[in-house]
């Protein structure tokens, strides 16, 4: 191995390194910097002696070859479980702060791994010496992507011209039909699969990468509004499995040692698949919203009483708020944001708040308008729940007695005590039989579950007797003694809210929130659930944990992890000398090419070693000596694979 090739190499894996470098720089990334330069550099100096063969031994070259495609495996696999993991709305919301020439974030550290990916390419043609075809694609890329963030079409259409130019300079062009062709036809098949029956092929295709990262990497930040993932429930469908994350999402100051409930999302009513969204029903409050210096409107009784969130995560784009909210102040940088307050008392925000951001929440006692909430009927109620609440001492729905206060307090609390005893709290609740109603399972066989089926379950018993309930979706944190709390992914929690004594109240129907001894309601060996809770900061100083309270991976977890590790080597080592074999195969093919054009007959009628004798005949100059270099051995291993025993 010549110096010459050597300092090329260090000068290519540097170049590909800085310009990585320079976009983590520009897009402000947050992440694991270090780990993607190590990558990069690494990939490009086996991409570079991969390609030009000049190590002293073929087993050297071999090694590299397979650390190669081991490297550019992992970086493949990498960025896609990232992608599948990243939701549009996420990537809407970075990319409107790119445009706006605010990026930054974990999301920009994934976007600069998606950049260091496909910029491989233009590294792996200059690498072959293909200094043209490298150019093409590095320009043809950086179109593309200018494209994207400005939103001009002429970019993108650009962006295609490099490429079209190489295939039909090439005439390579056909190569692209039969791909092309396939794909459409696969997505043909797979929208005309699901005209009759509602679903298509790919509804029965069990491809959750979401659960593995979930299991490897709870706190990963682009999981964060994945349902059932980070920091969302996303209740309005019945979910079995939650993964709270630990990573925060805002910083609270208010009052000491306060409970609040901050709800993101509201449901109405179920119709016996999900909840409809709480947005076309009256009686919600009037919040305001002010910007910047203008919260000197405010009056200030609620100023003493105001809750104070610093947003610590990338992007959010709702407003968090409690029920009894009556001014919202934004920074005036806001103030030409398109912000939209739903009935259901949630505030968006377009374009989403960015990290750093502070909002004050201030509470009134003002009295919510009565709504027009007939809850008779309202949600579709199994005969079995129905004689549930029945028992429970239901008022008749639409009699004088479900509108008293003091009837509806007394049903409520015969519920939460029904809810509160032989129930066990988990993150994993047990399906159903086929054709079951869930919440009817959940409320009288398995009486297992998380905090969407003690809310879900309380509102339909509630709706059973004609009291108007919804069920919120948000956070529920506890302040310390200074005021101070903090929002994690952990904190995520769904509740019931009764309009009861002229506004909407708040219960908790999940009994671990509502006792002195949460860890009494856990089932044994469920470490999951008990690292969960103990995670949070009200219930860390409990002593009375569950035997099996560590959090150390289970058995079948790590079991699972060593499987697949075993599986990816194995994987590894097939491809690898099935690729081998390929690209001997291609250089053999092309070699023989080259000296039939000299008059040397190929192999397929001579023989390898007749073959070979007549290329060792022909070299004469410097030039085709390296050429007789490169056949004889190419040779040589050809007839290893062919008659080796």
């Amino acid at each position: 191995m010549r110096s010459a090739e050597t300092g090329e190499a260090l000068v290519l894996a540097a170049g590909y390194t800085g310009i990585i470098t320079a976009a983590l720089f520009l897009l402000n990334a947050d992440g694991a910097p270090l780990v993607l330069l190590a990558w990069a550099a690494a990939l490009s100096l086996l991409c570079f002696f991969s390609c030009r063969k000049t190590l002293c031994s073929r087993r050297l070259l071999k090694t590299v070859r397979l650390l190669f495609r081991i490297a550019l495996a992992a970086g493949t696999a990498a960025v896609l479980f990232q992608m599948s993991a990243a939701n549009r709305s996420f990537a809407e919301a970075w990319l409107e702060s790119a445009r706006n020439r605010q990026p930054s974030g974990f999301f920009s550290f994934f976007v600069c791994e998606l950049y260091a990916l496909i910029l491989f390419l233009p590294l792996f043609f200059a690498c072959e010496k293909q200094y043209g075809k490298a150019a093409a694609f590095f320009l043809a890329e950086h179109l593309f992507a200018a494209g994207m963030l400005t939103s001009r079409q002429e970019l993108l259409c650009l962006s295609l011209l490099p490429f079209a130019v190489i295939l039909v300079r090439r005439k390579k062009w056909q190569t692209l039909l039969l791909p092309a062709l396939c794909a459409s036809l696969c997505a043909l098949i797979f929208s005309l699969s699901g005209k009759r029956s509602g679903t298509n092929l790919a509804d029965y295709i069990p491809l959750d990468t979401g659960r593995l990262m979930a299991a490897l990497m709870p706190d990963f930040p682009l999981m964060a509004y994945i349902p059932g993932y980070g920091s969302t429930l996303h209740a309005e469908k019945p979910a079995y499995s939650v993964n709270p994350s630990g990573r925060e999402i805002f910083l609270v100051q208010g009052r000491p040692f306060s409970t609040y409930y901050l709800a993101t999302t509201r449901y109405a009513s179920w119709n016996g698949a999900n909840w409809s969204f709480y947005t076309s029903i009256n009686g919600s409050r009037q919040v305001g919203t002010v910007f910047g210096a203008d919260s000197a409107r405010v009056p200030a009784e609620m100023r003493t009483a105001s809750i104070r969130l610093t947003l610590q995560d990338d992007f959010h784009a709702v407003v968090p708020l409690t029920p009894r909210t009556a001014f919202v102040s934004l920074p005036a940088a806001y103030a030409q944001a398109d912000i939209s307050m739903t009935d259901s008392q949630v505030l968006s925000v377009h374009p989403a708040l960015t990290k750093g951001t502070t909002i004050t929440l201030y509470e009134g006692e003002a009295a919510d308008t009565v709504p027009e909430f007939n809850a008779a009927g309202i949600s579709v109620i199994s005969p079995r729940i129905l004689e549930l609440a029945e028992e429970l001492g239901a008022p008749h729905p639409n009699s004088a007695e479900s509108a008293d206060d003091r009837a509806r307090q007394a049903y409520i609390g015969r519920v939460l005590d029904y809810l509160h005893e032989g129930f066990v709290y988990s993150l994993e609740s047990p399906r159903p039989p086929k054709e079951a109603d869930p919440y009817e399972y959940f409320l009288l066989s398995s009486k297992t579950g998380f905090c969407t089926w003690y809310a879900g379950s309380f509102t339909l018993l509630m709706h059973a007797a004609g009291i108007p309930c919804r069920m919120a979706e948000g956070y529920r944190v506890v302040s310390d003694a200074s005021g101070r709390g903090s929002i994690r992914g952990i904190h995520v929690h769904a509740w019931p809210e009764v309009y009861i004594d002229g506004a909407w109240r708040v219960f908790e129907a999940t009994a671990v929130f509502s006792t002195a001894h949460p860890f009494s309601y856990l089932r044994q060996g469920d470490r999951k659930t008990s690292a969960a809770l103990a995670a949070m900061p009200e219930f860390s100083s409990q002593s009375a944990l569950p035997p099996a309270t560590s959090t150390k991976r289970s058995g079948n977890t790590v079991l699972c992890i060593a499987a697949a590790a075993l599986l990816l080597a194995v994987d590894a080592y097939v491809m690898q000398s099935r690729l081998l074999s390929g690209n001997l195969l291609r250089q053999a093919r092309h070699i023989v090419k080259v000296y039939a054009k000299k008059g040397i007959a190929p192999p397929a009628k001579t023989g390898w070693l007749a073959w070979k004798e007549a290329v060792r005949n022909c070299g004469e100059t410097q030039k085709e000596q390296q050429l007789q270099k490169e056949a004889l051995r190419i040779a040589d291993e050809m007839i290893r694979a062919l008659y080796a025993t």
